[in-house]
C-alpha cells in the first residue's frame, strides 16, 4: 500500500494569470502558498483483482481501463501505463468546489504514487508537467499549472509561467517574520457552498474569446499588476498592505465572468469588512468554497464569531513548507518526500 499526500494551496497574488488563454498570450504570475490541508490518494495492487477498482465519491470497479468513470483516474493510470490489479482511494482535508486546488492536488498525489509503482522519477516537477498534462491536455480542463506545482512543490513559491507554458519555479525572498507576520492576520471560512470551477473558468475562457478577450485581459492585466505589488511589498517585509491589495484583487476578480460573486457573497464581504476585515476574497475560481480574509488580530475573535452567526466555518490553517510526499506505512524501509 502506498499513501500519498499532496498539500492544498492559498494564492496571495496573481491567481487566474496562469490560466491558459492568459499566460500563453501573456505570461503568468503566480504568488501562492501551501498550507497543512491535504488531498490523499491510496494505491494497493491486489493480488487476486485484476481489475481496477476506484474508491471516490462514487466508487466503481472495472476490468477495462476505458470504462473507468472517473476520468481523472482514468487518463493518469493510461499516462503512466498501468492498466490493471490496482485501487486508487480519495479523501482529502477539503472537498473538491472549495476553490482550493483539490483536483490539482489529486492529480499530483496520484502521479506520484504511480511513478514510484512504475519506478518513474517523481521529482517536483516532473509530477507537476505530468499531472497538467493529464488534466490540461487529455481532459481539456480550462485551468492552468498553479494547482499542480503547488501541490508537487508545496511551501511559499513565486510561479512565473511563459508564454510557451513553461514554468520557473521561484523561492520568494521573503523572510519568516514576514511570512509569520502575515499568516497572523489571514483567516479562512468555509461558506458552505461548493462549485465547480471548470464552470466559472469555462465562463471566462468563452469570453475572452469573444471580440479578442479585451476586458477579460485588461481585468487579469490587473490582478497580474496587484500579485507584482503584493510580492514586492512582502519581499520588503511590509505585511501592513497586504489587506488593501487583497480588497482591490477582489474588486476586480468579482468583475470577470462565470458567477465570480453573487449578491449574497457581496453582502456577507461588505459585512466582513464592517467587522474589522481590511479585505478578503473568494479562494479559487469563485462561485463558492472559502473566504480568505486580512483581520487584525485584535479583532479577530470577534470576526470570527460574526461570521459563525452567518454561517461560515472557520478553517484554522498553517503553512506547509513541503509538496507531495510519499509513504508505505507497512514498510520500515520507505518513507519518501518530493524535494524541490
Amino acid at each position: 500500500m502506498i499513501i500519498a499526500r499532496a498539500p492544498l494551496r492559498l494564492p496571495l497574488g496573481g491567481g487566474g494569470t496562469d490560466l491558459e488563454f492568459y499566460a500563453t498570450e501573456f505570461g503568468g504570475f503566480v504568488l501562492s502558498v501551501a498550507i497543512d490541508k491535504y488531498a490523499y490518494v491510496t494505491v494497493l495492487r491486489p493480488p487476486i483483482e485484476r481489475g481496477i477498482r476506484v474508491k471516490a465519491r462514487i466508487n466503481e470497479y472495472e476490468e477495462r481501463l476505458d470504462d473507468i468513470k472517473n476520468e481523472l483516474v482514468r487518463e493518469c493510470l493510461r499516462y503512466a501505463g498501468v492498466t490493471e490489479r490496482i485501487q486508487v482511494t480519495f479523501s482529502s482535508d477539503l472537498s473538491d468546489g472549495t476553490g482550493m486546488g483539490t483536483s490539482g492536488a489529486y492529480a499530483v498525489a496520484l502521479m506520484a504514487a504511480l511513478h514510484f509503482v512504475t519506478r518513474k522519477p517523481h521529482a517536483p516537477k516532473i509530477l507537476a508537467e505530468a499531472a497538467a498534462h493529464v488534466e490540461l491536455e487529455l481532459l481539456k480542463r480550462p485551468i492552468g499549472k498553479h494547482d499542480q506545482y503547488m501541490a508537487a512543490f508545496g511551501g511559499l513559491k513565486l510561479l512565473c509561467i511563459a508564454k510557451d507554458r513553461s514554468v520557473a519555479v521561484v523561492a520568494p525572498e521573503i523572510s519568516r517574520q514576514t511570512m509569520h507576520d502575515l499568516k497572523n492576520n489571514l483567516m479562512l471560512f468555509y461558506t458552505g457552498t461548493r462549485r465547480e470551477s471548470s464552470a466559472v473558468l469555462g465562463a471566462q475562457k468563452e469570453a475572452a474569446e469573444k471580440q479578442g478577450g479585451k476586458d477579460v485581459f485588461e481585468y487579469y492585466h490587473a490582478i497580474k499588476d496587484i500579485g507584482v505589488r503584493i510580492y514586492e511589498t512582502l519581499v520588503a517585509g511590509d505585511v501592513s498592505r497586504f489587506g488593501g491589495f487583497l480588497h482591490e484583487h477582489w474588486q476586480t476578480k468579482k468583475r470577470l465572468a462565470g458567477g465570480v460573486s453573487n449578491p449574497g457573497f457581496d453582502h456577507l464581504y461588505d459585512e466582513a469588512r464592517d467587522h474589522g476585515a481590511i479585505g478578503g476574497k473568494l479562494v479559487g475560481a469563485g462561485g463558492g468554497g472559502l473566504f480568505l480574509f486580512f483581520v487584525p488580530p485584535r479583532v479577530q475573535a470577534a470576526f470570527s464569531l460574526f461570521m459563525q452567526e452567518r454561517g461560515c466555518e472557520h478553517v484554522p490553517f498553517a503553512f506547509e513548507p513541503w509538496g507531495v510526499e510519499l509513504s508505505m506505512p507497512f514498510s520500515p524501509a520507505v518513507s519518501l518526500r518530493a524535494k524541490s
